[in-house]
């Protein structure tokens, strides 16, 4: 993937300011929430690729930036940061319909479905646009093929059950035959361990530990661990289950009206998940949102 197309979770926010002041369209928030917010999420990611897109600040950057924050803004349910930046020149946004690049960061944000995180930071390379209904409708249309990038996002264990639990995973996992639990996920050294039901035994509830496949993006390592069961000592049936659990994550995809996210890669931490997404921009999200 080129370098365009990448993006991490740099530290957003300068340690002798009191708020963020950040380029590009965004909501001012503490020191101190912007440190809790991001400590966990800074720390997971510094090792990680650094990637971070300075807004042009030319006119058809402002405007992007402006739409876009305003959208996010009035659809997210709460939130203490939204900031967009754009990277675009005017001749090519207004001859071509192209932007160079385009960075979307935020903390604590919730939807009106309850899809949350701690704090996101989405990064797309060269994605085509349609300026003039941006001017005349304020809405933004993307251009096919789209625009391709990466995704961080941290999650507490709250979130990740949220997330679980969103109706925009009912389809796949009516395709694996299970749901998961209520109650949160909990760490387990470097794992998540989650509880679930299959369909052919509603009234069994099985434990899981997963954790990134070594050294390999796009797999995850699947044990059923109920009543201390693992590898070796499973029946069947159980690595059959542990293998659906396993297909559900690395074959998910994520769809929020448009921006398509699928799983590249995670980390379990103290207090949540961090995840490395692979995103696909097709559409950006309508001024109404509904997920």
């Amino acid at each position: 993937m080129s370098s365009s197309a990448r993006c991490c979770a740099p530290c957003f926010f300068k340690k002798n300011e009191k708020s963020t002041t950040t380029r590009g369209a965004e909501i001012h928030i503490s020191r101190s929430q912007s440190r809790r917010a991001f400590a966990a999420f800074a720390a997971t990611a510094a090792d990680d690729y650094e990637y971070e897109v300075k807004s042009s600040n030319t006119s058809t950057a402002k405007l992007i930036e402006t739409v876009a924050a305003n959208i996010l803004k009035f659809n997210l349910k709460t939130q203490t940061s939204v900031v967009v930046a754009v990277n675009s020149d005017d001749f090519e946004a207004l001859t071509r319909g192209k932007v160079r690049q385009v960075q979307i960061k935020g903390t604590d944000w919730s939807s009106r479905k309850r899809l949350t995180c701690k704090a996101l930071d989405v990064s797309v390379g060269e994605v085509g646009v349609d300026y003039s209904k941006i001017v005349s409708t304020g809405r933004i249309e993307i251009r096919k093929p789209g625009g391709r990038g990466r995704a961080k996002l941290f999650m507490s264990f709250e979130d990740f059950r949220n997330f679980l639990k969103h109706p925009l995973t009912n389809e796949a996992l009516r395709r694996a035959r299970l749901t998961f639990e209520d109650e949160a996920p909990r760490r387990d050294a470097a794992a998540l361990v989650l509880k679930a039901k299959f369909d052919e035994d509603r009234n069994a509830v099985r434990a899981f530990r997963m954790q990134p496949a070594s050294e390999e993006d796009e797999r995850v390592e699947v044990v059923d661990v109920s009543d201390g069961s693992n590898t070796t000592n499973s029946s069947n049936n159980n690595i059959e289950q542990a293998e659906r659990v396993k297909r559900f994550f690395e074959t998910l995809e994520l769809d929020l009206m448009g921006t398509k996210l699928r799983y590249r890669n995670m980390r379990v931490e103290e207090n949540g998940v961090a995840l490395d997404l692979n995103v696909l921009v097709e559409r950006f999200p309508p001024p109404v949102i509904d997920f």
